[in-house]
């Protein structure tokens, strides 16, 4: 770094936690030297899979922590990943099967506009920007127009089955507001979500990694949390 050969950026997410890779965790440099064996821990959903680490720290000490528990702290406290400058082109053959997408409401409202963190998690099979064109005159996006914060490319997996998992991650922090549609007809917006954009990204890693069994969202500590440690 001193030579400029490499730079920190922030944390891009759970894939990035490889060995050889280079970490800052509260000021401090890690890297990861050894992922372990995959550890399967049975379900009644399905077979989830975890792998423990060997972190060696610029301070001379060691840990020996699951990936998924250092991607959750790399996350919550703004951890960085140091990377080569001159980084190589990515392509991929695997097959796109749909976006999760997550958005966040314009409405003037009051009673919408209020409400800080308000975020709707949804999926769609084509573009995101197509589906949401006509947004101010659908109560399923509370008759406003949307802005996009954030889509996820889902690879050879159900998009619709990822963004089910979200909505019973987060259902208990689930939006409770009743919209009159065009017709006159009462409609429950079921996909709005009073959650952090940063925890849903947490979220669907340890949805993919399924260590996402292993966690319960905390509303008033606005996190996830660990159910052993509860």
């Amino acid at each position: 770094m001193r030579e400029g050969a490499s730079q920190l950026l922030p944390y891009p997410g759970l894939t990035h936690i490889v060995p050889g890779a280079f970490f800052v965790l509260n000021g401090v440099m890690l890297f990861v030297a050894e992922v372990g064996e995959t550890e399967y821990k049975k379900s009644t959903v399905r077979e989830n899979k975890r792998e423990r680490l060997r972190c060696v720290f610029e301070n001379g000490t060691e840990s020996r922590m699951y990936r998924q528990s250092l991607g959750i702290r790399l996350a919550d406290e703004d951890g960085q990943i140091v990377v080569a400058r001159e980084q190589p082109e990515i392509l991929t053959d695997d097959e796109v099967s749909g976006y999760i997408y997550v958005l966040r409401s314009r409405s003037t409202d009051p009673q919408i506009s209020g409400i800080a963190d308000l975020h709707k998690i949804g999926f769609s099979r084509g573009p995101v920007e197509a589906r949401i064109k006509n947004a101010d005159k659908s109560p399923t996006y509370l008759m406003a127009p949307v802005e996009v914060v954030a889509t996820y490319r889902i690879y050879n997996a159900r998009a619709s089955a990822l963004e089910n998992l979200l909505h019973r991650v987060f259902a208990d922090v689930r939006l409770d507001l009743t919209q009159v549609d065009k017709t006159g007809r009462d409609y429950d917006p079921s996909e709005w979500f009073v959650v952090p954009h940063n925890v849903i990204d947490q979220a669907i890693e340890l949805i993919i990694s399924g260590e996402i069994v292993h966690y319960t969202y905390d509303a008033d500590m606005r996190r996830l949390v660990d159910r052993q440690d509860g």
